[in-house]
């Protein structure tokens, strides 16, 4: 018997094992998990993906990996780094014990490289991350049309990341350009991503001088965002400190002040697992 039969049998009988009662709660919590992260509520995602997991740890792999993915995407949204690179580590490994080189064309695949790759950004692993985005961009790159949409885009917006993080503006800069371009065409006004790469480009604009776009594209993804700002007060503080630190660049230090004291109020809403500097939330973040 194969590999692969072999694997199926035992997928089968753990499964069969678990019952469906089991099966039904896990993916309600999966499902309401998603429901929540997508609305901005991360901690209550959280609290449902551990649930997930708990119910198919040990028990089903493939649903395993599947509930590490969304809680390892959890504990980035909360900037709990450690715990977000631990958790898609994990997957990841769980991911190449069950399907090997078959990973290589599977967008699932690359989605969780980008999540993993923008937390080492972030905890400045700067060569494990870029190993991560290459091999996410091949595995676009082989599947029809994964050159294009979403997924491409946030791959390219935190390669861009990656670069601004290490000072090459202009490299992060064209990056940003093309994610931008494929977000406005193919997500709504107010999604989180568009106003991410917005304020992610005039950040990094802002770094080269080029203080006119920077205050446009900060003031559009503030603008974007609105109706979203207390429904998602990270995102808003986030929002607000990179505007605010667009203004600062551009000497218009009396509107930047205003700017900062209403990102802490956002950012005391936000409940974050650890404290945040404001003044650093002006700085790209990955996607």
């Amino acid at each position: 018997m194969t590999t692969c039969g072999l694997l199926m049998i035992v997928l089968a009988i753990s499964a069969q094992a678990q019952g469906p009662t089991g099966f039904t709660e896990f993916h309600s919590f999966l499902q309401r998990g998603r429901d929540l992260q997508e609305s901005g509520r991360h901690q209550d995602s959280q609290r449902l993906f551990e649930k997930a997991l708990r119910i198919v740890e040990r028990i089903d792999p493939a649903s395993e990996a599947v509930a590490l993915a969304w809680l390892g995407s959890a504990y980035s949204e909360l900037r709990r780094w450690s715990e977000g690179e631990r958790t898609l580590v994990r997957c990841l490994e769980l991911r190449n014990k069950l399907w090997g080189s078959a990973n290589e064309r599977d967008p699932n695949h690359a989605r969780i490289l980008i999540s993993l790759g923008g937390v080492e950004v972030v905890m400045r692993r700067y060569k494990q991350a870029e190993e991560r985005f290459d091999l996410a961009l091949r595995i676009r790159k082989s599947v029809p049309g994964g050159n294009q949409g979403g997924e491409f885009a946030a791959n390219l917006n935190n390669l861009a990341i990656m670069y601004s993080a290490q000072g090459n503006y202009s490299v992060a800069a064209r990056y940003l350009r093309e994610a931008l371009a494929v977000w406005q065409d193919s997500v709504p006004a107010d999604d989180r991503r568009l106003a991410k790469a917005r304020y992610n480009l005039a950040g990094v604009l802002s770094h080269l001088g080029l203080h006119a776009e920077a205050d446009k594209l900060s003031s559009e993804a503030l603008t974007g965002f609105n109706s979203k700002l207390d429904q998602e007060p990270l995102v808003a503080a986030e929002l607000l400190s990179t505007r605010s630190s667009v203004l600062r660049k551009a000497k218009r230090g009396r509107e930047a002040k205003a700017l900062e004291a209403l990102a802490r109020d956002f950012l005391r809403k936000a409940e974050v697992h650890q404290r945040v500097d404001v003044s650093a939330l002006g700085s790209p973040r990955p996607d």
